[in-house]
């Protein structure tokens, strides 16, 4: 699925718009070249609501831009670090993982969402800095 909506995505005329501009500022440093794929992972599972297929649009949305300031593996993690950021009721996992705890909406979103997003932005910032190093 993740791959059949990427394909719908890259055809449409404005992605090569997107391509040229995000293209041109991941070029020009490491944070953005992170902060990119992260923030497309966000906008993918907010609008989808599965990390998976999130994660796999976002991917080939990435791979279409070309090479990058940083490593494939560098910008692999930032689109899953992304897909964690809002996990909330359009996705399957956050309704399996309040049945499982017995928990209701307000509490998913309170011990779910928040954590999730909490530990997105610190797996960012964590990656930022490990890319900016060169460890990875």
């Amino acid at each position: 699925m993740g791959g059949a909506f990427s394909s719908i995505i890259k055809a449409a005329p404005q992605i090569e718009l997107l391509k040229d501009a995000l293209g041109g500022m991941m070029a020009s440093g490491t944070v953005m070249a992170v902060f990119i794929p992260w923030l497309i992972g966000v906008i993918m599972m907010t609008a989808v609501g599965s990390m998976t297929t999130a994660g796999m649009t976002a991917a080939a949305i990435m791979a279409a831009m070309g090479p990058t300031a940083v490593s494939p593996l560098v910008t692999c993690i930032a689109i899953g670090a992304g897909t964690m950021m809002v996990d909330h009721v359009n996705d399957s996992g956050f309704w399996t993982t309040c049945q499982f705890f017995n928990l209701n909406v307000k509490q998913g979103v309170k011990y779910i969402t928040v954590i999730n997003a909490v530990s997105s932005v610190a797996a960012l910032i964590v990656l930022i800095l490990i890319a900016m190093t060169g460890i990875i």
